[in-house]
């Protein structure tokens, strides 16, 4: 990068990329398969659901999440069929689906929620003094 296109991008975008650069250099040293294996595995509450690393949201670490994601999927299939098959207009597909929709992902929330780790939004691998 040459010094003129420095001048011309602005301090915070530069800061960003030194920030950017600066992880990328960290994650090197250790396989981000390897790592995030690592993040699912430090479990020692317990949690089904850990969070998410990208975002907000939780992602299931043990098999009981994975099973509420199953039955969850499962349901919404059947659900899909069942309307699909009862449903003479778009609108009844629309109303017959809409509602079960929402309060099974309502219910996965709240599952999610009790039984994962507290919520908030991270960027990356926690770190060290993060809880």
């Amino acid at each position: 990068m040459s010094s003129d296109s420095v001048l011309m991008c602005s301090k915070g975008s530069v800061a960003r990329a030194v920030g950017l650069a600066a992880h990328i250099d960290k994650l090197n040293g250790m396989n981000f398969i390897q790592k995030y294996i690592s993040y699912v595995k430090d479990n020692p509450e317990g949690y089904w659901f850990k969070r998410k690393l990208f975002g907000w949201g939780w992602t299931p670490v043990k098999w009981q999440g994975w099973a509420v994601i199953a039955v969850y999927v499962t349901l919404l299939i059947a659900l899909f069929r069942h309307v699909d098959t009862g449903s003479h207009s778009a609108s009844d597909t629309l109303i017959g689906f809409a509602v079960p929709f929402v309060v099974l992902t309502g219910a996965l929330i709240v599952v999610a929620y009790l039984k994962g780790e507290p919520p908030h939004w991270m960027w990356g691998f926690p770190k060290e003094d993060d809880d």
